[in-house]
């Protein structure tokens, strides 16, 4: 992978004083990754913070997926998708836990 800090991330939106403003750390609130703004306070605020917050889950699925297509483009060549359908399905699964988690409301 990269270079980034390790997820999970989390969305932080705890200051009642100020709704339009949250906040994307890790999961132990120890790293700082984004501080999300928007005034007066949308939907929009609360969307990007989550898109931001499943970035490191998205790239792991999005990896998963390539290696998954890779096999069984493989297999395919090989005659034998059994396997690799299985490892291609389970990384869906995957896939969308993350994309879910991404565009929650």
């Amino acid at each position: 992978m990269g270079d980034f800090t390790k997820g999970p991330w989390i969305v932080v939106d705890d200051d009642l004083n100020e709704p339009w403003k949250m906040d994307v750390c890790t999961a132990d609130e120890r790293v700082m990754i984004a501080n999300v703004r928007v005034a007066p306070p949308t939907g929009e605020t609360s969307a990007n913070a989550h898109l931001i917050a499943a970035a490191p889950e998205l790239l792991e699925a999005l990896q998963n997926l390539s290696d998954a297509a890779a096999l069984v483009i493989e297999r395919w060549e090989k005659g034998d998708l059994a396997e690799a359908m299985r490892l291609l399905a389970a990384d869906l699964g995957n896939a969308r836990q993350a994309v879910g988690k991404a565009v929650r409301p």
